[in-house]
């Protein structure tokens, strides 16, 4: 360090850090201008932009700045549309534009940007800030890529338009969107039956409150994502239980069984389902102990036989369990409802099986 170093003040030190920690704490705005005008290192350019007031100035770095974080921060204060648009239109780094059109009001060239800017999250920003619902149409009509499509049909409320949408876009998402905010039942009857996607036909069920349509739907759909659909909005327990007898697919049975009060239909399912996720959910809506017991030490599956132990209270029981089951999820299980801390110890040591030595200590600690 040369001796004239030392009378320099530290914003402008040869070393970086130095000048960074300096310029945090300056509040002279010549200074700061100096800095973000000619100091090397980009941070300490970002740190004096962050405590700078002058807009025009701030318009120069947001325009010239070497640094894309520097002009992008720049560009977060500025509140002159005028400079907004300009740097929205010449940047060529998204981050930069990015920070501009949030900022900006003027929709026209909102409508442009939404349209043509060639990074999909700007384009996703400025329809973000586009209010006319006329503008929000053509964006939904034209836009290249779905995504901004899909920004423009979330924010449009003419029914009639996104009927036209759900009916006409290349585009799934774009679709199921539009079908999302309709209302119409007739019309959403008439996507369900017909929409080449699966995932547009389940959100027109979600919509519908038809009962009779929701249980053809639920009975005769080919994909079970819309027949799933379906039954989650259906209560007639009778029908319920016929789904949950007769449907194909496993995902769709076992949410039917969730919605089933009917503990003898419940555990008519235990015994004579094969798929183990389905008797597993059944058993989670049986309250008769002894039956669940009978399940705990004599069902082949050990989620069945967890499920059951969840639910029972007994501690005699729960004890005799976790000795005695080979499963150490089932052990576990038995161990996370007992209360004997004596018990609990002796698992904690002589158990084989380290989740339920674990799950042992965890129990004592609440106890």
């Amino acid at each position: 360090m040369g001796l004239l170093d030392l009378f320099k003040p530290k914003w402008q030190s040869k070393n970086a850090e130095k000048r960074l920690k300096a310029v945090e704490k300056i509040t002279d705005q010549s200074i700061l201008k100096e800095v973000a005008l000619k100091d090397s290192y980009k941070y300490v350019r970002l740190a004096a932009v962050k405590n700078i007031t002058d807009e025009a100035f701030l318009k120069e770095v947001a325009l010239k700045d070497k640094d894309s974080s520097v002009r992008r921060k720049a560009a977060e204060k500025i509140t002159d549309e005028a400079v907004l648009i300009e740097v929205d239109l010449k940047d060529e780094d998204s981050s930069v534009r990015l920070a501009a059109v949030e900022k900006i009001t003027d929709e026209a060239v909102l409508k442009e940007v939404a349209l043509k800017d060639s990074n999909e999250d700007v384009r996703k920003a400025a329809v973000e800030n586009i209010t006319d619902q006329s503008i929000l149409k053509e964006v939904a009509l034209q836009a290249s890529d779905w995504h901004v499509r899909c920004a423009a049909v979330e924010k449009i409320t003419d029914e009639a338009f996104l009927k036209e949408v759900a009916l006409k876009d290349s585009d799934w998402y774009v679709r199921r969107d539009a079908v999302h905010k309709i209302t119409d039942e007739a019309f959403l009857k008439k996507v369900a039956l017909k929409d080449s996607e699966e995932y547009v036909r389940k959100a027109a069920v979600e919509n519908i409150t038809d009962h009779a349509f929701l249980k053809e739907v639920a009975l005769k759909n080919k994909d079970s994502s819309v027949r799933l659909a379906a039954v989650e909005k259906i209560t007639d327990q009778a029908f319920l239980k016929e789904v949950a007898l007769n449907d194909s697919d496993d995902i769709v049975r076992r949410e039917t069984v969730e919605k089933i009060t009917d503990e003898a239909f419940l555990k008519e399912v235990v015994y004579k389902n094969e798929s183990s996720t389905v008797r597993e959910t059944a058993v989670k809506n049986i309250t008769d102990e002894a039956f669940l017991k009978e399940l705990a030490l004599k069902d082949s599956d050990r989620y069945v036989r967890r499920a059951a132990v969840k639910k029972i209270t007994d501690q005699a029981f729960l004890r005799e369990v976790a000795l005695d089951d080979s499963e150490g999820s089932v052990r576990g299980a038995a161990v996370e409802k007992i209360t004997d801390a004596a018990f609990l110890e002796a698992v904690a040591l002589e158990d084989s099986n380290g989740y339920v030595r674990r799950a042992a200590v965890s129990r004592i600690k609440d106890l």
